[in-house]
Parts: structure tokens; C-alpha cells; sequence
């Protein structure tokens, strides 16, 4: 599962947040880094790297055409499996969806209502607006604040799973280690490697 990617405005270059998530099911706690990265070719680079419990990441780089917060294709894609070489995808696989941005309320549901309060999390304490909402029983909140650039989300807190802040900055570079090798068609299927 991914964190929701909430937006706010243009994402800068440099741009990044870390998420630790508690999947309350299994207990395991999975990171998540978002980071927006170089403008090119009318496009920017934007980039997932996932880290499972065992310390392995998984690192997905994307170029994509136009705005980050609002996106028209998908350029290229560079997976980096963990411990491997980074493997730039062949063109006629990049028909995956484009990332969504989203408002801090749609992230926390239909019918949120917001209320300002400090949270504390990994990452520190940040005065914030919580959006609450319940179906059938089920609570879900978000807390957002305009004090973190880019992705202003601070906590999400669902019956699946527990998402904090863990870390946030302007100066962040592609964790991708080497130089792309471009990959075949045939091997990517064989491998299912899919775009998140």
C-alpha cells in the first residue's frame, strides 16, 4: 500500500517526505520516501522507494510529462529491485495509472470534518488540521499541515493502518544507485516487475 499522495501546489525539486507505516494486521512496520526530483524535458522526475521490514527497498523512478500535482504521462520509468542494478523499463510498459494527487480532506473521506490541533509524530510536533469520518463503525483520520512543503500530510490513522511523518526535507536527491540498463519487454513481463 502506498500513502496517499497529497499535494499541495508545485512540488519543488528537492522536495521529500518519509513515511513509517504500521499495518495493523500483520504488525510489520513498512517506510515509504516520496521525493520530487529534477525538471526535464517539460517533465519531472518523481520517486517511491519502499523499505519492507527486512531492510530491502525497492525504488521506483518516474518521469512524468507536465506538473507532479497534476500529471499528463508517463515518460519513463527506472525500477531498482533491492541490492540490483536500476532497469529502465522498455516505452510499451509504462501503461500503468499516473500518480494522484489529492486535498487533505479527500484523503480523509467524503463528509471529513476538520478541526485544528498540534500532533506529535516521528518526525516532530506540527500544528495540523484533522479530518475525521466514519463509515459503518469505521473511524479513518488525517492530519494535514501547511507547515510541510509539497506533502502536507502528517498522519493517517485507518482500521488497516497507522502512517506517520517520519521525515521531510527541500534538498533530497534519487536514492537509485548506477546507471540505468534498459530492459527487454519480454524479461520485464517475465519478471512481474508492475509500476506502483
Amino acid at each position: 500500500m502506498i500513502p496517499p499522495l497529497v499535494a499541495s501546489g508545485e512540488l519543488k525539486p528537492g522536495t521529500w517526505v518519509q513515511y513509517q507505516m504500521l499495518m495493523r494486521k500483520s504488525r510489520t512496520i513498512v517506510k515509504v520516501k516520496l521525493s520530487a526530483l529534477a525538471v526535464e524535458d517539460e517533465g519531472q522526475w518523481f520517486e517511491i522507494a519502499l523499505t519492507d521490514p527486512m531492510r530491502r527497498t525497492l525504488i521506483f523512478r518516474t518521469l512524468v510529462q507536465g506538473k507532479l500535482s497534476k500529471p499528463k504521462a508517463i515518460k519513463k520509468v527506472i525500477v531498482q529491485p533491492p541490492g540490483q542494478r536500476p532497469l529502465e523499463l522498455p516505452p510499451t510498459m509504462l501503461k500503468n495509472p499516473l500518480p494522484t494527487f489529492r486535498s487533505g480532506r479527500a484523503v480523509a473521506g467524503k463528509g471529513a470534518k476538520g478541526k485544528r490541533e498540534t500532533v506529535k509524530v516521528a518526525a516532530g510536533s506540527f500544528k495540523a488540521v484533522r479530518y475525521r469520518t466514519e463509515n459503518d463503525g469505521q473511524v479513518s483520520e488525517a492530519w494535514i499541515s501547511k507547515t510541510i512543503k509539497g506533502w502536507p500530510l502528517v498522519k493517517v490513522s485507518t482500521p488497516l493502518v497507522l502512517m506517520e511523518l517520519a521525515g521531510h526535507g527541500e534538498k533530497g536527491k534519487s536514492d537509485v544507485k548506477g546507471k540505468p540498463v534498459k530492459m527487454d519487454e519480454k524479461l520485464v513481463k517475465r519478471l512481474g516487475i508492475k509500476v506502483p
